[in-house]
């Protein structure tokens, strides 16, 4: 029986934010053992106790507003994302006016030792304007994952999403509901949440629909390991499967798209082609991002590879970690010369039957991250324009990056 809770500590547990009933599983309302409220608090140390700060003042974006102060002084906005404290206003007064022109964000309001949040935000989420209208719109949701199809290999990918999405808009449908495709755990393909992903800038590289990638139909290697009996009976055993073999899948994808890096190395290595160029054009505006996540793979890869113990996401060796100020970078030339498989990245020589994320990424780049994709409507009154307009929202995904 749950002990009951001493006032004092329920004040505390207040001030700190500290829930002390909870709804079960089951819906009854199941209150928290003192002793779970201590550990809690003591966690929590000296911050358990501090005072507690006002609520967030929300205001849309383009008007001003007034923020009341507990007292008569100058005040300063400082924006709460910077590494330094940029000030976006300052006054004196009882009240804090805001300028209309404040970016959306999170800033900090100072007067004295009092600290407010204050939230630019819209007041609701973003919807198509054809809804204001009066349009309906229906659609469907899927997990790319689950999708079979007799030419994927053992998951589903962009290509079977390009189908999905013809067919769906063929009937009428305005959009296909995806869960997010963010990248996962190149060494540990069995981790498989997409709500846990390495990553949101980057993509999940196991949705890569292999034979379409540019190189596929040139590489005689790729070629000849795609026709190759055995390589086939992996991939029908793979469809076949009930459940997605993810780390079989990884390995036969792999397996190929090393091939065709590798072949995109030797035709392109110069640097002298519009491709070659665009790539490299692609790392440079990427590197601080994309590259930075292909490093963080490829030390992931390597030490998974000589520890295979070793749990994504966790903190690097010693060896792995950078001693300078400045971030690690993955330049095009090392994307080119450093890696022949792995990641794409400045990081040591992985297994090399892996591809470069940034090259994978290069032709799979997604245009948003959001969990769902949509179509536009406004010029698919007809069954087949609206087919079209769902296909160019598809395919755009599929576009190298111009």
């Amino acid at each position: 029986m749950t002990q009951p809770l001493p006032d004092s500590l329920r004040e505390r547990a207040g001030r700190a934010g500290i829930a002390t009933e909870f709804t079960s599983f089951w819906g009854e309302s199941t209150a928290v053992e003192p002793a779970v409220i201590a550990r809690a608090l003591a966690a929590m140390g000296e911050q358990a106790d501090a005072q507690a700060l006002p609520p967030a003042f929300i205001a849309a974006p383009g008007s001003a507003a007034s923020v009341p102060l507990p007292a008569d002084g100058p005040w300063r906005l400082l924006d709460t994302q910077a590494s330094q404290d940029i000030q976006h206003a300052k006054g004196s007064g009882a009240v804090a006016d805001l300028p209309a022109d404040l970016p959306m964000g999170s800033y900090r309001l100072l007067q004295g030792g009092h600290e407010q949040l204050v939230l630019i935000a819209p007041p609701r989420c973003w919807l198509p304007p054809e809804w204001s209208e009066g349009e309906r719109w229906w659609g469907i949701t899927c997990q790319l994952y689950a999708l079979r199809s007799a030419r994927n290999w053992g998951i589903g990918d962009f290509g079977d999403l390009h189908a999905l999405v013809a067919i769906a808009a063929e009937q009428g449908a305005s959009f296909v509901g995806l869960s997010p495709l963010h990248a996962l755990h190149p060494g540990r393909p069995e981790l498989a949440s997409p709500y846990s992903p390495s990553s949101r800038l980057a993509l999940n590289t196991l949705f890569i629909d292999v034979p379409a990638v540019p190189e596929f139909l040139g590489c005689a290697a790729a070629q000849a390991l795609h026709a190759d009996v055995a390589f086939q009976q992996r991939l029908q055993a793979l469809r076949s499967s009930e459940q997605v073999q993810y780390a079989q899948v990884a390995a036969a994808k792999q397996e190929v798209l090393g091939l065709l890096w590798q072949h995109f190395c030797q035709l392109e290595g110069q640097g002298s082609t519009a491709r070659s160029r665009q790539f490299d054009r692609f790392a440079r505006q990427h590197q601080d991002t994309l590259g930075r996540h292909a490093l963080f793979e490829a030390i992931q890869l390597y030490l998974h590879a000589s520890d295979p113990r070793s749990g994504a996401g966790r903190p690097g060796r010693r060896s792995c970690r950078t001693r300078t100020a400045k971030p690690a970078r993955a330049s095009p030339a090392s994307m080119r010369t450093r890696c022949a498989g792995g990641c794409g990245c400045s990081g040591s020589r992985t297994s090399s039957s892996s591809a470069p994320a940034a090259a994978r990424a290069r032709r799979w780049r997604w245009g948003c991250t959001a969990t769902w994709r949509w179509a536009p409507a406004r010029a698919a009154r007809k069954p087949g324009a609206r087919a079209a307009c769902m296909r160019a929202a598809c395919t755009s995904a599929r576009r190298p990056t111009r």
